[in-house]
C-alpha cells in the first residue's frame, strides 16, 4: 500500500517537472533581447464591471512570464468611474509594475 502511495507521489512530481521543463524550453526561445521591452495595456471604461479580474489576470500573466519580459502594465483611463479608479490605485500600490495613464499622458508613460 505504501508503495502505491509513493508511486503516485513520484508520478505527480514527474509530471510537474516535465511541465516546468516544457515551459522553460518554450519561454527560452521567446525571450526578448532587451529586458522590460513589452507593455501590457488594459483599457478601463466607465461601465467596466470586472476591473479587478482584468488586473489580477494581467498581474498573474506578468508573474508567469517573468518580470524581465513585460516591463509594465498600464491601466488606460477611458472614462473610468471612481470605484474603478480606487481599484486601479490599489493594484498600483500592490504591484510596482502597474500604472494608471490617461489618453493625454499615454505617450509619457510608454516613454516614446
Amino acid at each position: 500500500m505504501i508503495y502505491i502511495i509513493l508511486e503516485i507521489i513520484l508520478i505527480f512530481f514527474a509530471a510537474f517537472g516535465i511541465t516546468e521543463l516544457i515551459r522553460m524550453l518554450l519561454f527560452s526561445g521567446l525571450k526578448c533581447k532587451e529586458e522590460n521591452s513589452m507593455i501590457l495595456l488594459v483599457p478601463i471604461y466607465k461601465e467596466c464591471d470586472d476591473v479587478e479580474i482584468l488586473l489580477r489576470n494581467a498581474a498573474m500573466r506578468v508573474k508567469w512570464l517573468d518580470n524581465n519580459h513585460i516591463g509594465k502594465i498600464i491601466c488606460l483611463d477611458l472614462g473610468m468611474n471612481e470605484e474603478n479608479r480606487k481599484i486601479c490605485e490599489t493594484f498600483c500600490n500592490d504591484y510596482h509594475f502597474i500604472e494608471i495613464a490617461t489618453t493625454e499622458n499615454l505617450n509619457q508613460e510608454i516613454n516614446l
